[in-house]
């Protein structure tokens, strides 16, 4: 960033009590940094969102989206969510900082993770993700880059950029919204999304969450997103191990078939809590919070033969309706 563009963002901090500190990172709509909470006395992360380089779509929908989604959710396992600041040309969002970074360039730098590490780091996004699927909630954008690392090396999930509410309760209906918006990354994204059809988002993160342990374990995404066709060719296939993969326990890669599976066979994520391979590594099971999530799960075409997609689900937390996809 310009020297002056630093000087506004520094002043603007000031202004709310926060110290600019270090540069961390840049994405296509923004830029992150470090500051420190004079309040609070504790280091923060700020991500500088540049309204002029956003699309009209991001900062109408999406944005408040996230703000509202991310506000409501607060788990050890999330990034927490702790202020925004709106102005002419900007917008501030103060998070929690991870200084251990992405678990992603972790395994760039150091390749696949032993099953111990894997285990820990897989049940912990596992945590995170039951509670977010508990509240109504699916994030759609499930990828390494957005499993930060806190300073004693926990999973914090990040980036709630496509989160929607897609559980609702109104009254005694409840509800599942099947997804038809692309969203995610090609090679975290399950086959039904990539075929055009309403799918099930509960169901798609859970296929993200299958992509994150391959690679963990295997330094390597499961298939090769550089050609559409091929890509579509190799997940209905499913994932491949090789000889290069003979540390790799039986257990952990038949959980790994199990998620990276037709949509109407896939595990749900009480399935995940119930795996053998995840049962070594399990510190709590969060049975009051999986109770009644299985509905969440259906594919599409059980959800198409209830009357409109209502089925009873979860522990009855999210009120009101969300119709934007």
């Amino acid at each position: 960033m310009a020297n002056s563009q630093a000087k506004v963002v520094s002043s603007i901090l000031e202004r709310h009590g926060y110290e600019l500190g270090r540069y961390l990172g840049k994405g296509a709509y923004a830029i992150v940094w470090e500051a420190y909470f004079k309040k609070w006395k504790t280091n923060v992360a700020v991500k500088v969102l540049l309204k002029e380089k956003a699309e009209t779509e991001f900062l109408t929908k999406f944005l408040p989206r996230e703000i509202q989604v991310w506000k409501s959710l607060k788990h050890s396992n999330l990034i927490s969510f702790y202020q925004s600041i709106e102005t002419t040309n900007r917008v501030y969002i103060m998070l929690e900082l991870a200084p251990g970074g992405e678990v992603m360039d972790r395994i760039r730098m150091r390749g696949p993770c032993d099953e111990r590490l894997a285990g820990k780091w897989f049940e912990q996004l596992c945590q995170g993700m039951a509670y977010i699927h508990s509240r109504g909630v699916v994030h759609r954008d499930l990828k390494l880059e957005n499993l930060l690392l806190d300073e004693n090396e926990n999973i914090k999930i990040s980036d709630f950029g496509f989160c929607k509410v897609s559980a609702t309760e109104t009254g005694s209906v409840r509800s599942i919204q099947l997804s038809e918006t692309y969203c995610g990354s090609y090679a975290y994204v399950p086959p039904e999304v990539l075929q055009g059809t309403p799918y099930n988002p509960f169901l798609s993160d859970v296929w993200s969450m299958g992509v994150i342990l391959f690679t963990m374990v295997t330094g390597k995404l499961p298939f090769d997103d550089s050609n559409l066709r091929r890509l579509l060719k190799q997940m209905l296939r499913g994932p491949i191990f090789t000889n290069r993969h003979r540390a790799i326990s039986p257990e952990c890669k038949e959980l790994i078939l199990k998620i990276l599976s037709h949509v109407t066979s896939r595990c749900s994520v009480p399935d995940l809590f119930s795996h053998h391979w995840m049962l070594s590594f399990l510190t709590e099971r969060p049975a009051e919070i999986l109770s009644g999530m299985d509905a969440l799960y259906l594919p599409p075409s059980k959800l198409r033969q209830q009357r409109p997609s209502i089925v009873s689900w979860g522990m009855g937390r999210n009120k009101g309706r969300e119709s934007a996809d």
